[in-house]
């Protein structure tokens, strides 16, 4: 065979070879992306795994800078509840299932400080008519799917959050691990008080309150 020919038949190799990749990349260990940006929805399949969070072991911090009157500088705010209840839904397979909710109780939220508690419970979440915070998992990027059964990831997970009736999508930066029956994670995210329609607390003592809220949620989940 001369040089042209055998190149000719080279080529023709690649493409057959780049054309089966392109069909089937799963023959090669990988799974098709989701497209650039688009997030990995959850499966509606019922879960035939589920993680049920331990309270005792975690903790929602809820952090927002103000100025307070008397003071040279800006601090935070910081309030802390462990009130936080809800499963984590995998199928047999690792997919994180639809019914993946967690629920925080907004009236036990405290700070070092009982009049600002009473404050923010009363006039901006109005606990008595929304008494929870509901975060409903809606989707994942760069999360392993299916997950496996041990490991560590970093990985961003897509939510429908509802505060005070109302219903935002935050993205939560996440670095989770599972090992057998336990799923721990630290989840953070930024959201601001008109995402959900609050109003930024006004009083006397303090000069100004910023307009971000900061969430940390550390979890832990046991196989039930």
């Amino acid at each position: 065979m001369n040089t042209g020919a055998r190149f000719v038949s080279r080529l023709g190799a690649l493409l057959a070879v780049a054309a089966v990749v392109a069909c089937r990349p799963d023959l090669f260990g990988g799974s098709s992306p989701s497209p650039s940006g688009s997030p990995v929805p959850v499966t509606t399949a019922p879960a035939t795994l589920r993680f049920n969070v331990d309270q005792s072991s975690s903790l929602v911090t809820i952090r927002v800078r103000e100025q307070l009157a008397g003071f040279p500088a800006q601090s935070d705010a910081v309030l802390t509840t462990n009130a936080i209840s809800g499963l984590i839904g995998l199928t047999r397979d690792g997919r994180i299932t639809s019914d993946t909710v967690l629920r925080v109780d907004l009236g036990t939220i405290a700070s070092d400080e009982p009049r600002r508690d009473n404050y923010v419970k009363q006039e901006t979440l109005r606990v008595s008519e929304y008494p929870d915070a509901q975060v409903t998992v809606t989707g994942t990027h760069g999360l392993p799917q299916p997950l496996p059964a041990s490991g560590e990831w970093k990985f961003t997970l897509v939510t429908a959050m509802t505060v005070h009736g109302t219903s935002h999508e935050v993205s939560w930066d996440v670095t989770g691990q599972r090992v057998g029956r336990e799923v721990r994670a630290t989840a953070r995210t930024t959201v601001h008080f008109g995402d959900f329609g609050l109003e930024r607390p006004s009083v006397a003592a303090v000069l100004s309150v910023q307009d971000e809220i900061r969430l940390e949620v550390l979890l832990r989940a046991v196989q039930g």
